[in-house]
């Protein structure tokens, strides 16, 4: 029988917390001190935005405040789906081992983790309000359009957690909650990218049906200057005006609409919280202490510093109590078999190649956002490339887990390597094609062969892909390096770690970098070095990997 009172879990709690040695004076003072640093570190930009907020807010171009508001959709779909892939409601293991399976009032003991929750879905939403000025803009009365925003955001950031809150206490209304939140956050993506892709009339009438992927002539060679590749940046600029529909200037929404807007978010958010708040009196123990195992594999992870712990975690809870269906073994060569389970692993999680697919349009929808930031989305695509092909990886990452049982397949290292370079090479090859492709219809790149340059390096970015599944656990016993002048320490095993992989992704695909940091008049050059650069980091893995 539940005990009605509520003072009974603060007991609990006190006198669990009496065990604990007292806080001392030092405890405090670094307490106080840590939130005076945050509050000086965030007075300089809260002050500037209200010294912005002074001058009326010019509205982005209608391109991109359309792709930044289906951004916006796509980012609380994502936070919908990370929270009820995480379990909003969530206690720590020694509340929900001593507490929650207790006879204390289940409102009681899950009503600090529910405040937490919604405390976190506020401050995910608020901050997009910042995006929303950007991009709609501040005509008048900036200050409340400012503080209407930021209650949207605020809301929506609440509705997000509390949805994941209904929706966990059930396993399949949980699942299906994620795949409705997936799918619109896909649509938001790819509506946002519906701009860079011209319709065929366009491409016929501009003349540039192979902008991304076809041959230029090459220029005289007075004539091999920045004047050309601006050139082709504002032919690339003409399609994909061209493909998108002229609406004018997005319409302004009036003062008393967007007050209105808030007001109906906050009132949909508080009506949600009720309903979570009514649910807390009956809510199932058993989702509330898988989330509890989730909490301390993540305080694991950061009190041993060790990403690893976090990502196996993951796995394991996704192949848990999934039944997968038997099939004989091809009667191939060893090699390929080996490579086959890979295929078959990616084949059995059909969400990771469609997230990849949708992931492609996003390096050219931020530039499409924000031009100014063409570079970051430049590195970012690279960046993502290397993780697309560290998808195909799962087969090399259990054989460095257990080295013992990869042997008793009896098939050499070199032969097993090449093959299980495969898949990794296929999937960066189409991702960074597709994305470089985007990104030269964006306009961020000069009309060339981009997209061939997917295929280039991606043998280089499986190499480096499979070197990141075989870094294993941090070296924390590694001697840490001390720096002279100030007598700081670098933790050297950390440093390592964080390098494996990223240093031969880096490396081996100069030429591609060299040509995207200042683009060529003729890309040839630059892809046949690339291509030569990937055979040969292939070479040498191989030769290593021989010869161990």
């Amino acid at each position: 029988m539940a005990v009605p009172a509520a003072g009974a879990v603060r007991a609990a709690r006190a006198a669990t917390r009496a065990r604990r040695a007292p806080a001392d004076w030092y405890d405090r003072y670094f307490r106080v001190f840590g939130a005076a640093v945050l509050v000086l570190l965030l007075l300089g930009p809260f002050h500037g935005v209200l010294t912005r907020l002074a001058e009326p807010v010019a509205a982005a171009d209608p391109a991109a405040a359309r792709a930044g508001l289906a951004l916006l959709v796509a980012y609380f779909a994502g936070l919908v789906a990370l929270a009820s892939l995480a379990g909003p409601i969530a206690l720590s293991p020694a509340d929900a081992r001593w507490l929650l399976l207790s006879p204390l009032d289940r409102r009681a003991v899950l009503a600090p983790a529910a405040r937490r929750a919604a405390a976190l879905g506020v401050v995910a939403g608020a901050p997009t309000a910042a995006v929303a000025v950007r991009l709609l803009g501040l005509p008048e009365h900036g200050p409340l359009r400012l503080a209407a925003t930021v209650l949207i955001g605020a809301a929506a950031g609440l509705t997000a957690i509390c949805l994941a809150t209904l929706a966990q206490p059930s396993a399949p209304a949980a699942r299906r909650l994620r795949r409705v939140a997936l799918a619109v956050t896909a649509v938001a993506v790819l509506t946002a990218a519906a701009p860079l892709l011209p319709t065929p009339t366009a491409l016929a009438a501009a003349g540039t049906l192979s902008t991304s992927i076809s041959p230029t002539p090459p220029a005289p060679a007075t004539e091999i200057a920045p004047r050309a590749a601006t050139s082709r940046v504002a032919e690339a600029a003409a399609v994909v005006t061209d493909a998108v529909p002229r609406g004018g200037s997005l319409p302004e929404m009036p003062l008393p609409g967007l007050l209105l807007a808030a007001g109906l978010a906050v009132a949909v958010a508080a009506v949600l919280a009720l309903l979570v708040w009514r649910r807390l009196a009956g809510f199932p123990a058993g989702p509330v202490v898988e989330a509890a195992g989730r909490v301390g594999v993540a305080t694991e992870t950061a009190v041993g510093l060790e990403p690893s712990f976090l990502t196996r975690a993951v796995e394991q809870a996704y192949w848990r109590g999934r039944r997968l269906r038997s099939r004989r073994w091809p009667s191939w060569p060893g090699p390929l078999v080996l490579a086959w389970l890979d295929w078959r692993t990616l084949a059995r999680r059909p969400l990771r190649p469609l997230a990849l697919a949708v992931a492609s349009a996003l390096p050219a929808v931020l530039v499409t956002v924000w031009p100014a930031q063409a570079p970051v989305a430049v590195a970012a695509s690279f960046l993502l490339a290397l993780a697309a092909a560290s998808a195909g990886t799962g087969g090399v990452r259990h054989d460095a887990d257990s080295p013992a049982l990869a042997r008793l397949f009896g098939v050499r290292q070199p032969a097993a390597d090449a093959s299980r370079l495969a898949l990794p090479s296929v999937l960066a090859a189409a991702w960074y094609a597709v994305a470089l492709a985007l990104l030269a219809r964006a306009g961020v790149l000069p009309g060339g062969p981009w997209a061939l340059f997917g295929p280039a390096a991606a043998p280089v970015l499986a190499v480096a892909a499979a070197r990141l599944a075989r870094r294993g656990h941090v070296d924390h016993a590694s001697t840490p390096v001390v720096m002279p002048m100030t007598g700081s320490h670098i933790p050297t095993g950390w440093f390592i770690w964080c390098l494996t992989g990223l240093d031969v992704a880096v490396l081996g695909c100069l030429p591609l970098l060299w040509a995207l940091a200042a683009p060529p008049a003729d890309p040839y050059p630059p892809l046949l070095v690339q291509v030569i650069v990937s055979g040969a980091v292939v070479a040498v893995h191989l030769l290593r990997r021989r010869t161990r």
